[in-house]
């Protein structure tokens, strides 16, 4: 949402005017630039915190605790720390006024962090309002998908247990797919990062950001961003045979509940849902 706001913004007020942080023109930001790189930094950080805590979700449950479900404390400061945590963020980032036009300078054609920041200060609150989360966020999920992968073939090798609900009580067939978030995440993300990289180091095209290779890039972040909730809710709601068939039930009005669609999910071979 963010990412679309922004872009129609930039239609609006840049079309076919010179775009870019040493133009000459007035750097402050408007309302609406400041209200999207809210959103954008909300929602952003949000989808980083769950993300993470999904990879952990499935590494306890696989792991260390198989039987039982997660007690209301746990429920509890879970949603309160993916929730909270990120809008705790951007509310300081807005308060201390550093949401705003940064010229493509690390993004797309939306706002993010002012570029009249000095550059130390751009850099410490890219960091804060996502950036750092975002890697931290890529290297858990990584070391969980590859920690998980090789237990799984260690269980397939002992016991022969080849889906996630042959080993815990807790899990789904389907929750393996859940894996791969961070892959989806680190294909179509990792433009920006490398953006922001270059942008620390201090070789990026910054003067004119649609010039030479930084043209490709900015393109390639813009609709790497802008799509991850797209190939998400492919990931959760398409592949994921559970939630096809309780969006299909819904939308034909059928009246099967979701524990008798769940045994049958979990009772035949799930081979079209994984992504071995």
């Amino acid at each position: 949402m963010g990412n679309f706001i922004g872009t129609i913004r930039f239609i609006i007020i840049y079309d076919n005017k010179p775009f870019y942080a040493n133009s000459g023109e007035e750097l402050a930001s408007d309302n609406v630039c400041i209200v999207q790189s809210f959103i954008t930094v909300t929602g952003s950080m949000w989808s980083f915190c769950w993300n993470t805590a999904i990879a952990i979700h499935l590494c306890v449950a696989l792991v260390y605790c198989r039987n039982g479900i997660w007690s209301w404390k746990v429920k509890i400061f879970c949603h309160s720390v993916c929730w909270l945590l990120p809008l705790s963020v951007a509310i300081a980032a807005a308060k201390c006024e550093v949401l705003g036009e940064d010229f493509a300078q690390v993004t797309g054609t939306w706002c993010w962090i002012k570029s009249s920041l000095s550059r130390s200060d751009q850099i410490l609150w890219m960091i804060t309002s996502g950036k750092g989360l975002e890697l931290v966020s890529y290297f858990v999920t990584c070391i969980m998908f590859l920690y998980l992968k090789g237990y799984m073939w260690r269980q397939k090798k002992r016991f022969n247990q080849r889906r996630f609900n042959d080993v815990s009580l807790r899990l789904r067939a389907e929750d393996e797919n859940y894996l791969y978030l961070w892959l989806i995440g680190y294909c179509l993300r990792i433009w920006g990062t490398l953006r922001f990289f270059l942008f620390v180091s201090g070789n990026s095209s910054n003067g004119k950001p649609f010039t030479d290779i930084s043209f490709a890039l900015v393109h390639l972040e813009s609709f790497g961003d802008s799509s991850k909730a797209f190939f998400t809710f492919i990931l959760f709601c398409i592949a994921d045979k559970t939630t096809r068939q309780l969006l299909l039930n819904k939308i034909c009005r059928r009246r099967r509940g979701y524990e008798e669609i769940l045994q049958s999910c979990n009772a035949e071979p799930n081979n079209d849902n994984s992504f071995d």
